[in-house]
């Protein structure tokens, strides 16, 4: 009897020294972690080379090619309205989310689209990531009500107004024109200049413009050439932001929480040297694709001294208005709008 117990407990010891190996942290950390990506830009937009591919090639280099990414550009697995409903249920594990194509989950978060919200890609992007990352206005808010951990966030540089044949001397020249742009926000501001605002999809933007059914959009200098809009535009506006977008990219609570630490610190750090890449390269190449415009016989009128400033009191009732009307909602918007003003001050 004694015998048969002694070998039971040997066995019993032998077992748990096999299975304490095959389940320890050590052989957890070498397991592959494949992550697929729903994007809607294509494999030659600048987002996507400087930004995107950036964070997952260096999210496989920081996890010493433990994390895996199978991407999936253009729309390919759905409508950019419908990505974040697609990764929520499980068709991507991280999906493209521009709050402006669902404002009816994400309100607040178009809080940088606003105009005169930030004077740099950099700042504005930076700021963004503050408020997205737990313990921020709009995580809080928004992103982890929503079942959402935001992994990688982007503020495309300042926007401002182009025209293809109406010369432009003043803002004051926008009312009455047709003008493409995304989003309620920027919707709003050109509503204000008298301008009329027209929705539509970046392909169809080029077609029109050349027919004359628009006299041009409200885009970044940045934005004109993957469209070909380089081409079109004659006359511009700088010298202040009207408007912005906002691109983060999403993963579900319940996936990030499964993570381990090094999956998730390799992710986190790719993000932080991705989204510094990327809005460098979109301040730089803004400042390039506005002076190659100037170069090609554009005429560019810059808004500043007493027209800046009248401007900017003519659009902050937009500013009013938003917050007006997310407060009665019981949306938070005055705090979102000062938290991001405070963020963005860090940076400029």
């Amino acid at each position: 009897m004694i015998k048969k117990i002694k070998a039971v407990s040997w066995l019993a010891i032998l077992s748990a020294g096999v299975l304490g190996t095959v389940f320890s942290p050590a052989a957890f950390a070498e397991e592959k972690v494949v992550l697929k990506v729903a994007d809607i830009f294509p494999t030659t937009h600048y987002i996507m080379l400087q930004g995107t591919q950036i964070w997952m090639d260096k999210a496989v280099e920081l996890s010493d090619g433990r994390i895996e990414f199978q991407y999936f550009p253009a729309q390919q697995l759905g409508k950019a309205k419908d990505v974040m409903s697609l990764t929520k249920a499980g068709v991507a594990d991280i999906g493209v989310i521009i709050p402006a194509y669902v404002p009816e989950k994400l309100p607040l978060s178009a809080v940088g689209e606003l105009p005169g919200m930030f004077n740099t890609a950099c700042s504005g992007s930076k700021a963004l990531a503050d408020l997205t990352a737990p313990g921020g206005i709009l995580y809080e808010q928004e992103y982890k009500p929503q079942g959402f951990h935001v992994l990688f966030t982007n503020m495309l540089a300042p926007y401002s107004v182009m025209t293809s044949e109406k010369e432009l001397n003043s803002y004051k020249d926008l009312a009455g024109l047709k003008l493409y742009a995304s989003g309620d926000a920027k919707h709003e501001t050109l509503t204000k200049l008298g301008a009329t605002p027209i929705r539509l999809s970046g392909p169809e933007i080029f077609e029109a413009v050349q027919r004359g059914t628009l006299d041009g959009a409200m885009l970044a200098y940045i934005g004109l050439p993957p469209y070909g809009l380089d081409e079109l535009m004659k006359y511009g506006l700088t010298g202040v932001n009207l408007g912005g977008t906002t691109v983060t990219y999403g993963i579900t609570t319940e996936k990030w929480n499964a993570f381990d630490p090094e999956i998730k610190k390799a992710l986190t750090d790719a993000a932080i040297y991705a989204g510094d890449a990327l809005c460098s390269y979109s301040d730089k190449m803004n400042s390039e694709a506005l002076e190659a415009l100037k170069s090609n016989g554009a005429k560019i009128h810059v808004i500043e001294g007493d027209e800046a400033t009248a401007l900017h009191a003519e659009l902050e009732p937009v500013i009013d208005n938003w917050a007006k009307v997310l407060e009665e909602r019981g949306k938070p918007a005055k705090d979102a709008i000062k938290q991001f003003r405070d963020a963005v001050s860090k940076y400029e």
